[in-house]
């Protein structure tokens, strides 16, 4: 069985079924996994939320549905908002850990913070706490052998060591959408169909 992970959607619901006719997905024989961040910032947040709970894939919890549940989720339906609120801040496997943000070094995300791990992008090893823009990627300090897969980091784009894989590349600011296969470590991507934000410098 193929697992299939997919990297930031931001909306982009176009650039979602594209690449999913592109891999082949095959519903009941894929595993189909989401880092996080299906909404916000694209053009269609909400058909994004119902392809994938159509799909009955499996999603992480992002930085960006944690606001929207702290926002009271308006203008989702009920169904959609409470599914939300099911999605795991992390998935673990034997061979493999899919999460949003970043991992605190030495310390396992069931021991940390949601909030902070699905945001975190570089550390301070200094003061042992988040780093700020110019500090070493969180991954730079993860000697752990099993593979992390993550999100989040679009301006850092693919990311691909032994045991690190990033895979927001950016759609949402016209760049690319990206799915890794499980256990082949195979990369597909679409190209976005166009610029819908355009970044923070």
């Amino acid at each position: 069985m193929r697992t299939l992970v997919i990297g930031d959607v931001h909306g982009c619901l176009r650039e979602l079924d594209l690449l999913l006719e592109k891999v082949g997905f095959r519903q009941g024989s894929d595993r189909l996994i989401f880092v996080g961040d299906l909404i916000n910032k694209g053009p269609n947040s909400l058909g994004v939320l119902q392809r994938v709970f159509e799909l009955k894939a499996e999603v992480v919890i992002g930085n960006h549905e944690l606001a929207m549940l702290n926002s009271k989720a308006a203008g989702y339906p009920r169904e959609l908002v409470n599914w939300v609120k099911t999605w795991p801040s992390y998935i673990e496997e034997k061979d493999f850990m899919i999460i949003h943000g970043g991992l605190i070094p030495g310390v396992h995300p069931k021991d940390s913070d949601p909030i902070i791990f699905t945001r975190l992008r570089t550390w301070n090893p200094e003061l042992n706490a988040p780093g700020k823009k110019d500090d070493p990627a969180w991954f730079e300090f993860y000697t752990g052998k099993k593979l992390v897969v993550f999100g989040h980091w679009a301006a850092k784009g693919l990311v691909v060591r032994d045991n690190a894989i990033g895979i927001d590349t950016g759609c949402v600011y016209g760049r690319k959408l990206t799915c890794l296969t499980l256990p082949s470590r195979e990369l597909t991507q679409v190209n976005a169909l166009e610029i819908y934000e355009v970044p923070l410098a």
